[in-house]
């Protein structure tokens, strides 16, 4: 797993963003079973709630890295960019096991335990990368 300093201030704006994020969810959650009568499962809040937090991370590093664009519009990505990557990663662990599990109606549960971090991995990943990859 990666390593990552966790006495660093937490940046309270990705911990509101991640409840805002979580909000919206629950929002939509509500329409699915007004309109279809039937909820949306946990894989599909976690896959939700993982990728808007990969989006976030590569927002965030693409608004700190204006200095390091080429004139194609590419920067490459440095060890501290990494790490903060890793770092975010790591707070949406600690807010989907603080906020998103406890919070969840346990008969909507539909992946195993040792299925969670693959899936917030895999959604990450692919948040950060519909932003960084574009071009």
């Amino acid at each position: 797993m990666r390593s990552v300093d966790h006495n660093r201030t937490e940046d309270p704006r990705f911990t509101e963003f991640l409840g805002k994020q979580f909000n919206l969810f629950q929002d939509k959650q509500q329409i699915f079973i007004d309109y279809l009568g039937v909820p949306q499962p946990l894989s599909a809040c976690i896959k939700a709630v993982a990728h808007d937090a990969g989006m976030y991370a590569a927002l965030t590093l693409l608004a700190n890295a204006t200095d390091r664009v080429d004139e194609n519009g590419t920067f490459t990505l440095d060890d501290s960019d990494t790490h903060e990557i890793d770092l975010l990663h790591d707070r949406l662990l600690d807010f989907i096991s603080k906020h998103v599990f406890p919070n969840f109606d346990e008969r909507l549960i539909d992946i195993q335990p040792d299925e969670y971090g693959d899936l917030i991995e895999d959604n990450y990943n692919s948040g950060l990368e519909s932003i960084l990859n574009q071009g």
